[in-house]
């Protein structure tokens, strides 16, 4: 149950639904403000930002959930099921993000400009909170063990 309760606190109150949240709300009040970037959604090379945000996310969870050493000083953390969970649906933000970009690319001439702003937005700006979220939870992780470790020397 606490697994449950841990992924949809994290689905339902996280700065990606905030971002989601904001970009339906501008939506709703000026549809025409994605036109512009939505113009700009026509060849492959749009998709570079997006892969490299999921490339990026993907290396950071590897780190932070694999990392090369203190492996059991991070395993052994009480949250470490809270840290997976987030490295999990980071993960999965990115991938949504970008095979719905993908698929605004490969459809972009059926697809009205408007709509293909609003979507690589509402898609690509929740994918780069998730990024930054797993950045700030690496540094945080790297801090706790460099005070486990000095703490672990001094004691000898």
């Amino acid at each position: 149950m606490n697994r449950i309760t841990d992924v949809l606190r994290i689905i339902f109150v996280s700065p990606e639904m905030a971002a989601i949240a904001v970009c339906i709300w501008l939506h709703s009040i000026s549809p025409n403000l994605f036109e512009p970037i939505g113009k700009k959604i026509e060849t492959i090379l749009t998709a570079l930002p997006i892969v490299a945000v999921l490339v990026a996310t993907h290396t950071l969870c590897d780190k932070i959930l694999f990392p090369k050493e203190h492996n059991t000083v991070l395993l052994q953390w009480p949250q470490y099921s809270h840290l997976k969970n987030r490295c999990i649906f980071s993960l999965c933000t990115s991938v949504v993000a970008a095979v719905t970009l993908f698929i605004c690319i490969v459809f972009s001439e059926k697809i009205p400009n408007t709509a293909k702003g609003f979507v690589f937005i509402l898609f690509f700006v929740p994918a780069c909170i998730a990024l930054l979220t797993v950045a700030l939870a690496q540094w945080k992780i790297r801090e706790i063990i460099e005070i486990t470790d000095s703490s672990t020397k001094m004691n000898k």
